[in-house]
């Protein structure tokens, strides 16, 4: 090999060498600002000025099948400011089906409470949710409250997160000048746990003898028939063909 090829290969080689390096810094680069830009676990937004909010969820351990019950505060912690127009939406929590047949019972607190759902025939997804709405005006120091109770799936498995979110809007009253705040939102989480449903399930023996006369609520599973996670649309149109011949 002469020294004039000898030499080009060096050369190209060392241009070789640059190259990955340079390429190697920018990835590290691009890989460093995806890290910063990775979004919180929880979307939780903070309370606005002069409210208070808080959002519960019992219990936070729960045995697959066992209810969940969700309670939200919102207060209005000014002196002079009177808020008005409080809404108040909760998505049904992923892992959970809401009994419609027990509506009064199981959704409701010191403002009204609707659930509602729709099909989307494009995603074949359905959409599930709670609103709580007020037009009274909440005073100052006043509190409402929203609450709901949702049944967990038996097939959960174990250490399973279930991520409850309430989103809000305020508005404060006209005599006050009308202001239109931007949406906030609150998270709770419970996890799956298998080793509690045997605590849950089987009653713990007394020696009274006689009943007393006041009674302690326990957690139990709800004697409805549990759904499928995603059930899936009747189309009637389909049978009419049938049935006329």
């Amino acid at each position: 090999m002469s020294k004039r090829t000898l030499f080009l290969a060096i050369g190209l080689l060392a241009l070789f060498w640059v190259a990955a390096a340079v390429l190697v810094q920018a990835d590290n680069q691009k890989t460093d600002g995806v890290a910063v830009a990775q979004p919180a676990a929880q979307a939780t937004i903070p309370a606005p000025e002069n409210v208070e909010v808080s959002l519960s969820v019992f219990p936070e351990v729960v045995c697959p099948g066992y209810n969940l019950y969700y309670t939200f505060w919102l207060t209005n912690t000014s002196e002079s400011v009177i808020l008005s127009g409080a809404a108040i939406q909760a998505d049904l929590p992923a892992g959970t089906w809401f009994d419609t047949g027990n509506v009064n019972q199981d959704l409701g607190g010191s403002i009204p409470g609707v659930y509602k759902e729709t099909y989307d025939d494009v995603e074949e997804k359905w959409y599930r949710w709670f609103e709580w709405q007020t037009t009274d005006d909440i005073e100052p120091g006043e509190r409402i409250e929203a609450r709901v109770a949702v049944h967990s799936y038996s097939s959960l498995p174990q250490g399973r997160i279930i991520t409850g979110t309430f989103k809000y809007n305020v508005t404060e009253s006209k005599r006050s000048r009308l202001q239109v705040s931007l949406p906030y939102s609150i998270s709770v989480e419970s996890s799956v746990d298998r080793g509690v449903c045997e605590a849950t399930v089987t009653p713990t023996p007394t020696n009274t003898p006689e009943p007393t006369a006041t009674f302690t609520p326990t957690v139990e599973p709800t004697e409805t028939v549990e759904p499928t996670e995603e059930p899936t649309p009747v189309v009637y149109g389909c049978l009419l063909p049938l049935i006329f011949n």
